[in-house]
């Protein structure tokens, strides 16, 4: 019988791929932009990389089940995390931010509320379905998961309260440098990432993970009109290197984002 990699390897993989990513978003993503050779290199990337996270990573190297890092199917109703036994509480902790968020706005700026565009708002939430279901898999169904076992390893199974906060804490962090160079945006995902964290850590489950960050995302973007770009694109959105590789998505949006 082949015994999994070893846990403390996952702080490797994490590098790499985080690392990855980043460099390539930086030296790569801008450049894309009109070069249909680019698109398909970035596509390849992209394929890759999911693929190791979803596949490779996880089942391949540590030998882990769909549910052991937050593919419930939605009919498994004995499992912990299904969507019938842990939709409450991420219905609960999505409630509380949709109300900060909605208070926030209230009392800070108010005219938001009149100029809320319909068809960004549409689009933007069709958008963040995928992207929201996305980035819980990379963030928490890998980054957290490799965390909590390497962390685990090292502290031999002892303090599992320990474990759980210092894999909660690495984890918000990654999230929240994923979103520099946006100050206000990297404060928010820190903050949603601890939250998000702790309940991905006690009901590991994607796709209500993924609903709650399109939902608060959404928001975030549409009603409180935060600036969302990052990484290269921070100061230089026309590049975004999604709207150059989804054809027709530049015509579509236009300048909403």
């Amino acid at each position: 019988m082949k015994h999994p990699i070893h846990p403390v390897w996952g702080f490797v993989e994490v590098a790499i791929v985080f690392g990855g990513f980043q460099a390539f978003n930086w030296y790569i993503g801008p450049h894309v932009s009109g070069s249909g050779y680019l698109i398909a290199v970035t596509w390849l990337f992209w394929f890759v990389l999911g693929l190791y996270i979803i596949w490779i990573s996880p089942v391949v190297l540590h030998k882990l089940s769909r549910e052991d890092i937050g593919w419930v199917k939605l009919n498994n109703h004995s499992h912990t995390a299904s969507a019938g036994n842990a939709w409450q509480a991420y219905a609960a902790v999505t409630a509380i931010g949709v109300i900060i968020l909605i208070l926030f706005t209230y009392y800070s700026k108010p005219d938001a509320f009149l100029n809320i565009h319909p068809k960004g708002l549409a689009i933007k939430s069709i958008g963040y379905l995928f992207s929201g279901i996305i980035q819980a898999a990379i963030f928490f169904g890998f980054i957290l998961i490799r965390f909590k076992a390497a962390i685990t390893h090292i502290f031999h199974g002892r303090s599992p309260v320990a474990v759980m906060v210092i894999t909660i804490l690495m984890t918000s962090v990654i999230f929240s440098v994923f979103h520099y160079p946006n100050p206000e945006l990297m404060i928010f995902t820190f903050s949603a990432g601890i939250c998000w964290s702790l309940l991905f850590y006690l009901y590991p489950n994607i796709l209500l993970l993924g609903l709650s960050h399109a939902i608060l995302g959404t928001l975030l973007h549409q009603v409180v009109k935060l600036y969302m770009r990052i990484g290269p694109f921070y100061e230089n959105p026309d590049l975004y290197v999604v709207r150059e590789i989804i054809p027709g998505l530049k015509q579509l949006i236009g300048n909403l984002f």
